[in-house]
């Protein structure tokens, strides 16, 4: 069964997001944020939590609610972050690439 993070994990996830991004080389995400559709998944290793986010700007029907997308290509309008919810920091991002 997965690991269902909790709102107080994903708003802490949410709040440092931005600040993140722009410490990377992902500035140009920052002002779409509000923008993206989002999925979190969360998951455990070794003794600590995290979340998989995953964030798009294209979206059709309603499958997105139940079942992850994962989609090739797409450049920045697909991007994914891991976050250790224990620690309060994000551990990796990665931006789809361009087909």
């Amino acid at each position: 069964m997965p690991l269902v993070p909790t709102a107080v994990e994903v708003t802490a996830l949410e709040d440092g997001l931005a600040a993140y991004l722009q410490e990377g080389k992902w500035g140009q995400l920052v002002k779409r944020l509000p923008d993206y559709t989002r999925q979190y998944a969360g998951f455990v290793r070794g003794d600590e939590q995290f979340i998989y986010a995953n964030f798009f700007c294209r979206v059709e029907g309603t499958a997105w609610q139940e079942t992850a997308v994962i989609v090739a290509d797409g450049g920045d309008c697909y991007f994914q972050v891991v976050y250790n919810a224990d620690t309060n920091k994000f551990v990796s991002v990665s931006v789809n690439g361009e087909s």
